[in-house]
């Protein structure tokens, strides 16, 4: 698996776990903040490198 895959991937399953988070805990979870935060940085390097 190549990096670019590698960091597709991974930021479609943070998404499909922060909506899960958002919809069991709610907005203000830390957990969901983390998750959120962790999508963040992945998107942003991903944007950085490939777009």
């Amino acid at each position: 698996m190549n990096e670019r895959k590698f960091y597709r991937k991974s930021i479609d399953f943070l998404k499909g776990l922060l909506n899960y988070l958002v919809d069991k805990l709610g907005v203000g979870s830390k957990l969901t903040l983390f998750v959120s935060q962790v999508l963040d940085r992945f998107i942003t390097v991903y944007q950085r490198s490939y777009c």
